[in-house]
């Protein structure tokens, strides 16, 4: 088996949406590439964002899973590139390649299943990769595998850059800033966070675009917050972001291994969470709150608010942690450990 490996990736989100799922997969094809020769099956708005040396073969990804000319574009580009392996990430993306592998018989199949929904999609797979170990309990024993989402470290801003940066988005606004980032869907629970944000003092700052924009926007007006939450729209400077907030808000009513946790613990951001699967990993169990439990969303925010120096020096072994091993380069590692670990089986 050659040490170079040819690797196609599926993605099945269509009109190139970004979120969690999108960017951890162009960040692992990107990486994978260094290394590799790897294939990206995705939606055509997706080249725009590919890495420079990753390989990409368009198909319409807002046709139905059941369409068949979706499955025969896909069926001809991975008969056409003969790939060692390929990787189908999330649910759309593992069911249509569960349902054409059988015409590729001894070709070795996996899928990332990174959120805490149908696992039906992956049962046909050869193996498994889940964001959190909590996800990988949901498989048979020995299928799946954990691999937690890594990222670049970021570059950190000095003093001075903090102060300017916080200036630009608050003015001269005093009191704990907070910051929460994601889609504005109901994934995210933005709703159960703006009703426990009455009282609380500072700011809230949600990074991020999507649906429920215009239903956040009438809650913020109906809760009188418009002088204490901001609606930012999305940004590309979140990791600058995270390293002026003094909390980070994780409000969300599911999740896989969120990429904004990692991002806050690089940038140096405590966090309060609900209790969703991989947060809980990583997340002082005291700082999680039950999921759509807004009285007790309140009083953690209320408490860490006053609390911040303590949770601040709480986290400096959680940060240092994180900047070990929740990285780009230790998240591609494992995943390559995945990929030989299954390569090196009998074939069937």
């Amino acid at each position: 088996m050659s040490d170079r490996l040819r690797i196609v990736q599926i993605l099945g989100t269509p009109e190139g949406r970004q979120g969690g799922l999108e960017r951890h997969t162009l960040d692992l094809c990107g990486e994978l590439a260094k290394r590799h020769e790897v294939h990206l099956i995705a939606d055509p708005g997706f080249l725009p964002q590919k890495p420079e040396d990753v390989h990409f073969h368009p198909v319409d990804f807002r046709q139905s899973r059941w369409n068949p000319r979706l499955y025969l574009q896909i069926f001809r580009l991975v008969r056409q590139l003969q790939p060692d392996l390929v990787h189908a990430q999330a649910g759309k993306a593992a069911a249509i390649w569960s349902n054409l592998r059988w015409l590729f018989p001894g070709l070795p199949s996996l899928g990332s299943q990174h959120l805490d929904h149908n696992t039906k999609p992956y049962r046909r797979l050869d193996h498994m990769i889940t964001v959190s170990s909590f996800l990988a309990t949901r498989h048979p024993a020995g299928f799946a595998t954990p691999v937690h989402n890594g990222l670049r470290l970021p570059e950190m801003l000095s003093a001075e850059e903090r102060q300017q940066l916080h200036k630009e988005l608050l003015g001269n606004h005093e009191g704990p800033l907070l910051v929460t980032v994601g889609r504005l869907d109901a994934q995210k629970g933005y709703d159960v966070l703006l009703k426990a944000m009455p009282g609380i003092p500072g700011h809230l700052l949600i990074v991020g675009e999507g649906n429920d924009r215009a239903l956040l926007e009438g809650l913020i007006r109906d809760l009188r917050l418009s002088d204490k939450v901001t609606l930012l729209g999305w940004r590309q400077d979140i990791p600058r972001l995270l390293q002026v907030a003094d909390l980070c808000v994780i409000s969300s009513r599911s999740e896989g291994f969120p990429l904004v946790m990692i991002e806050a613990l690089h940038a140096g951001a405590p966090i309060v969470s609900t209790d969703v699967s991989g947060v809980r990993e990583i997340v002082p169990p005291d700082l999680l709150v039950p999921v759509e439990d807004v009285a007790a969303l309140h009083e953690k925010l209320a408490m860490a608010v006053t609390r911040l120096p303590e949770l601040l020096e709480r986290f400096q072994p959680i940060f240092a942690h994180a900047r070990s091993e929740l990285t780009l380069a230790g998240m591609t590692r494992n995943t390559e450990a995945v990929y030989r670990k299954l390569l090196a089986r009998p074939a069937p």
